[in-house]
């Protein structure tokens, strides 16, 4: 294998399973407490002005909303990178084969284009 298929497919495998799992790990515990305080506020076991609880509950919540922005972004940020750096690899690697493009000499002219 080439010095550039090995780097490539180093580049392009997933290694988001490991990073989703920890994320489900995380959301479903960062939920389970959450709904925990819910329940317990419903059913009357915590007083209504307990400011502890409440906090911890905003901070569950921010968590949630946190860890499902970063696990989106994040995708697309590192897709992103690889991509970018796949093609300065590219362009390092292999020599052009191709002319750049020019534009043309004249400019357009609806007219010349025939009959439509």
């Amino acid at each position: 294998m080439t010095k550039k298929a090995a780097l490539s497919q180093e580049l392009t495998r997933d290694n988001w399973p490991i990073r989703r799992r920890w994320m489900f790990r995380v959301l479903l515990w960062a939920m389970a407490n959450a709904q925990g305080i819910i329940m317990a506020a419903i059913a009357g076991y915590i007083s209504s002005s307990n400011s502890i609880l409440e906090q911890a509950l905003i901070a569950l919540l921010t968590l949630i909303a946190a860890i499902i922005g970063s696990y989106v972004f994040g995708a697309i940020w590192d897709d992103k990178n690889k991509r970018r750096f796949l093609t300065e690899v590219d362009d390092e690697l292999l020599p052009p084969t191709a002319e750049p493009y020019a534009p043309p000499a004249t400019s357009f002219n609806a007219n010349e284009t025939g009959p439509n």
